[in-house]
């Protein structure tokens, strides 16, 4: 003992560190295979552009610029959910949501407004209400299939509830309100990956988009998310992601004499609360 120098000797702990830190983040690395279930709850906040226009029979109508024309905030604080289940090997079902709300209110409008037989003229007071209450489902199949990642083909529905309310007073002292409420499905297909790039540290990557055309009504979603998630302890972690969510509808049916046209785009952060099981 006594030939073994403090130089050795601490060369000799560092070793030994080295090798129980690789075998526990082999071990842990292994572990992580357990793990079946995802579930994160978050905050969005994303810019925000949303249009509505409504076209009469006899031509096209106004556009509603829903931020800038109402003077509504473009940088809204979204809520959202997700939960991921590995249920076999390749096979996986991912479930999404988010609600989002915006109010305005526009005291002298500056260009006139037509809806139905209505007509809203410059000047008049406007207040509105404009929601999403949007619900995602995927099925996603792991073409690659390994101990720490995998990645492959997804096809999934989006179903966004939608509800807009204007109300109105002119200058005469005449008031109103158009409320309109509808769901807008939508199927989609698109690539994923996702994995451990360390024992405590998981990365994931979506890309997801579709049109659809069916008796006039037509539909673009155009989905890209990427994210980081980090647990400080086993089954408890933080982590952000970038989403970037484009959903446009054309020729929606209003009535029988009015048709419109609505198209949402967000984009930011998120941060989130991540749990596996």
């Amino acid at each position: 003992m006594n030939n073994i120098s403090v130089h050795q000797l601490s060369k000799c702990i560092c070793i030994v560190s080295l090798l129980f830190n690789f075998h526990f983040a082999k071990a842990e690395s292994q572990d992580t295979t357990r793990y079946k279930l995802y579930v994160n709850g978050g905050v969005y906040f994303p810019e925000s552009t949303t249009t509505l226009q409504i076209n009469g029979r006899h031509g096209l109508g106004s556009v509603i610029y829903i931020e800038d024309l109402l003077h509504v905030d473009r940088h809204p604080v979204v809520f959202s959910a997700n939960v991921l289940w590995k249920i076999t090997k390749r096979s996986i079902v991912n479930v999404r949501y988010f609600h989002y709300n915006v109010k305005g209110e526009f005291g002298n409008s500056e260009n006139s407004i037509t809806i139905r037989d209505t007509v809203i003229t410059i000047g008049a007071k406007l207040n509105t209400r404009w929601s999403h209450n949007y619900f995602g489902l995927n099925y996603n199949f792991a073409i690659f299939s390994h101990k720490d990642w995998s990645a492959g083909l997804s096809l999934g529905l989006r179903t966004s509830f939608t509800n807009f309310k204007l109300t109105y007073e002119m200058n005469n002292g005449n008031t109103g309100e158009y409320k309109t409420s509808f769901p807008i499905p939508i199927i989609l297909w698109g690539l994923f990956a996702d994995g451990y790039l360390a024992p405590r540290l998981r990365g994931s990557y979506s890309f997801e988009m579709f049109r659809l055309s069916i008796d006039g009504l037509s539909g673009l979603v155009y989905e890209n998310r990427f994210g980081l998630e980090y647990y400080f302890i086993p089954n408890l972690g933080l982590g952000f992601s970038y989403n970037q969510i484009l959903y446009k509808i054309d020729e929606i049916p209003f009535s029988d004499s009015f048709n419109g046209q609505i198209s949402t785009d967000l984009n930011g952060i998120q941060l989130n609360l991540h749990a596996r099981f």
